[in-house]
């Protein structure tokens, strides 16, 4: 009778006596419903070392259900499980991803959610296509700085030593810590205060001279450190006295400069293609050898130390395959080649051994590369667009370089990968590789004098023929003289230029078709003809002007609702099509543009609605030339809720309690109502 009469007492509140509840076990759960934040019922504040179920204030526009909403001694913080993760004793682990957030993406304990506005998505969509198989943990701060304090870090430590780890199958052996700007600062600090948790550390735009007495601990572990080469904090050459500390000490950093960039440099980190594979080698148990020399010319002397993060309860080491007798420390040295491997010791629990072993191995000689020219670039100087000499470049991949020119023998001025202002003559770079046994050489590579001896005749007759909104054919006549090699084709937006060398053509290919131009402008040519020797005078201008864009997309189809809160709405359509290509959609909100998603993009989700209030929904395409689509079907909706909500409580009282002053065990939204227990 009393939990018949309680039920109907709280109305939406599910309660169970079920005797005494387990402290802390089954609150983390992939089911978990995502509790939007009422300001007219905010939950207790859990107290300190209890782990709960917790709310967000909904800030994204895109949807972040898949992030679970928690709070742990004062740290709110959201929670995405593996899409292929299960339950049980199975033997299986997940790696994990601990990002820290900027100090502009700080928020109330109830925010728990602005958190995701840097890399949620693409995290998140990384996780759901499988790119990366493993848990996102995005905490929030709520200091009045926005930054991250010894208190937070600390938490976020026994977050997950206690209670991620044992209870969700993530391998502590394989916890990658990342940050941007004061987020940077937040992993830092997290992996020099709790280093046997972090397994590699990824810190954006964050680097400070307080960092240096933390190198011999974390020269071991794999840092990759973004920099922006404009950014003033930090200062590139702030960041650079820490890279050298840690060069200094051998250590495992890989550091990244984007020339171009400020200090925002995070969205071009995400886009290095080894960003997530780097996530995902990052073990503990994955050995470094110092100042990173694992290979030996043939006949010198090996000398290496290899070694793991300091401070776990045990190490074992083994040589190709066998374990080497009394090798039980956080490094050793080698003075044979073979392939090191080693596991590590938590508690009682012993890790695989290393998934990456360090081979040492006997270094090949040096291969010299190939020159060639820095991007799209004429060799034949001068050149109608109006340079007077080449640019040369060879791989990165070297610690030394040394330009020549061998026809007219002088060392050139530049001492990187790179050679500018080569005017006409021969070159070659001579390399040294890290560790390098032997200097090599390139093959020579000619700058070639357009004013040289044995010509190609200019072409004759040239065309340009515009062929659609987007295409421009520009055809030619052999001119006569020595015959050509190829043949360079420039372009100009005017007539007197300045021109741009757009592409090639063949030798006896007298023809050149550019595409992805834009409609309804014209654009002029010239053409010449080059060989081994020389160049041709260029022919031409020739202009054409492309078609214009009048036939507007069709207008998006089937607009509709996937799904609604009481202050979201979240949209979807059809995509439109268009003979050039759609570029935008523009969304209505009661006859009113409200917003733009890009052209490959059909969903939208409309956020800070009235609960109870109609709105109707229309969307339009738009192409590059601005024609609009036909409006779409109209869709009507009401932001509401879209059931019951619940929560579900377990203990066992006497008397009932404040349940607005408990932490539920669950809670989530039925479609209609239940008097069965909660299973």
């Amino acid at each position: 009778m009393n939990t018949v009469f309680t039920r109907i007492l709280l109305g939406l509140t599910l309660v169970a006596y079920a005797g005494i509840a387990e402290a802390q076990t089954g609150v983390l759960n992939p089911s978990d419903s995502v509790i939007t934040y009422n300001s007219f019922n905010p939950p207790a504040t859990p107290p300190t070392g209890t782990l709960a179920k917790w709310v967000r204030t909904v800030r994204m526009s895109y949807p972040t259900s898949d992030f679970k909403c928690y709070y742990f001694n004062g740290v709110p913080f959201r929670l995405k499980w593996p899409d292929n993760w299960t339950p049980g004793a199975d033997g299986k682990t997940w790696p994990l991803y601990l990002f820290f957030h900027g100090v502009g993406e700080k928020g109330s304990i109830y925010d728990n959610e602005f958190q995701l506005y840097h890399g949620g998505n693409l995290h998140q969509a990384a996780v759901n296509s499988g790119k990366y198989d493993g848990f996102l943990l995005y905490p929030q701060s709520s200091i009045a700085s926005g930054g991250w304090s010894q208190g937070q870090i600390d938490a976020l430590a026994q977050l997950l030593t206690q209670y991620i780890i044992p209870q969700c199958k993530v391998d502590p052996n394989r916890i990658l810590v990342s940050g941007l700007s004061g987020g940077g600062d937040g992993a830092w600090l997290f992996a020099y205060s709790h280093p046997t948790l972090a397994a590699g550390v990824i810190p954006m735009s964050s680097a400070s001279l307080y960092d240096i007495p933390y190198v011999q601990k974390l020269k071991w572990t794999p840092i990759w450190l973004f920099q922006g080469g404009l950014d003033k904090s930090p200062d590139p050459s702030t960041t650079q006295q820490l890279v050298n500390a840690f060069n200094n000490a051998g250590g495992n950093l890989k550091y990244t400069v984007f020339s171009g960039d400020g200090h925002d440099t995070w969205d071009d980190a995400w886009k290095q293609p080894d960003y997530f594979p780097f996530m995902l080698r990052a073990n503990t148990a994955n050995p470094w050898v110092l100042k990173g020399q694992s290979q030996y010319c043939s006949g010198a002397t090996i000398n290496a130390t290899l070694g793991v993060v300091a401070g776990l309860d045990g190490y074992q080491w083994r040589k190709d395959g066998v374990v080497i007798p009394g090798a039980t420390t956080d490094s050793i040295k080698v003075t044979a080649l073979g392939k090191y491997d080693c596991q590590v010791k938590r508690g009682s629990t012993w890790s695989a051994w290393s998934p990456i072993p360090m081979v040492i191995s006997t270094k090949q000689p040096t291969v010299a590369p190939t020159i060639t020219t820095v991007g799209l670039e004429t060799i034949v100087e001068p050149a109608p667009d109006g340079t007077m000499a080449a640019s040369l470049m060879v791989p990165a991949s070297y610690v030394s370089y040394v330009w020549k020119r061998v026809d007219s023998p002088a060392t050139m001025s530049s001492t990187t990968n790179v050679l500018t202002g080569a005017r006409p003559g021969r070159y070659t770079v001579s390399v040294m590789e890290q560790f390098g046994c032997n200097v090599a050489t390139s093959n020579p590579f000619t700058v070639i004098n357009a004013n040289g001896p044995n010509p190609p005749g200019a072409p004759v007759n040239l065309l340009a023929t515009a062929r659609g909104k987007t295409q421009i054919k520009v055809s030619w006549g052999e001119g006569g003289g020595a015959a050509e090699t190829q043949f360079e084709i420039y372009r100009a937006l005017a007539q007197a230029g300045p021109y741009k060398l757009v592409g090639f053509s063949p030798a006896n290919v007298d023809s050149f078709m550019e595409n992805n131009l834009t409609q309804n402008t014209t654009y002029y040519y010239k053409v010449r003809a080059v060989n081994g020797t020389a160049g041709s005078p260029a022919a031409g201008p020739s202009s054409s002007r492309t078609q214009a864009d009048v036939i507007p997309p069709t207008a998006p189809g089937d607009l509709h609702s996937t799904g609604l809160s009481q202050s979201t709405i979240s949209l979807v359509w059809s995509a439109s099509t268009d003979d050039v290509g759609v570029t935008a959609y523009d969304i209505y909100v009661n006859g009113n543009l409200t917003a733009s998603v890009a052209g490959n993009v059909t969903a939208y989700q409309a956020c800070n609605l009235v609960d109870g209030r109609t709105y109707s929904f229309a969307v339009r395409a738009r192409d590059g030339a601005g024609n609009a689509s036909p409006f779409s079907n109209q869709w009507v909706g009401v932001p509401s809720l879209t059931g019951i909500n619940w929560k579900y409580y377990q203990g066992s009282w006497t008397s009932l309690p404040n349940f607005s002053a408990l932490t539920p065990v669950s809670a989530g939204t039925m479609s209609t109502y239940s008097l069965s227990p909660k299973t």
